[in-house]
């Protein structure tokens, strides 16, 4: 059984109904162009996201296989690695496209220092 309104038919119910018509296309439409400027963004983000997925992973590689060279040459170095300072320079911000927050992730360059000593270390 469909679902029918009853309206009256009268003229004022038929232009009710036809702006009641257009306003729904108008928002169909409005709401078809952010999906489409949100998909545009989501796309550019997904190459982002592929390149630096592959610089992380090699960075993890790199570090995992040092500190087992670490690990190997020096017995556990859990205290070695406790004199490591956290990393704090991370910032998010957000931006708004078509009223969806998108956070952006930045990372402040900061200098490299030396945190332990190299008594208890090899090269």
């Amino acid at each position: 059984m469909p679902n029918e309104l009853n309206v009256t038919p009268t003229k004022g119910s038929l232009i009710a109904v036809q702006k009641s018509l257009e306003l729904s296309t108008l928002g169909f439409d409005l709401l078809d162009r952010k999906r489409n400027i949100l998909i545009r963004e989501m796309m550019l983000l997904i190459d982002q996201v592929k390149s630096l997925r592959g610089e992380i992973s090699q960075t993890y590689r790199s570090a995992y296989e040092a500190l087992q060279e670490a690990n190997v040459t020096l017995g556990v170095v859990q205290e070695t690695a406790m004199a490591v300072p956290i990393e704090d320079g991370v910032t998010i911000t957000y931006r708004s496209v078509m009223g969806v927050e998108i956070p952006n992730v930045r990372l402040a360059e900061s200098e490299i220092r030396m945190c332990y000593g190299f008594d208890h270390t090899n090269s």
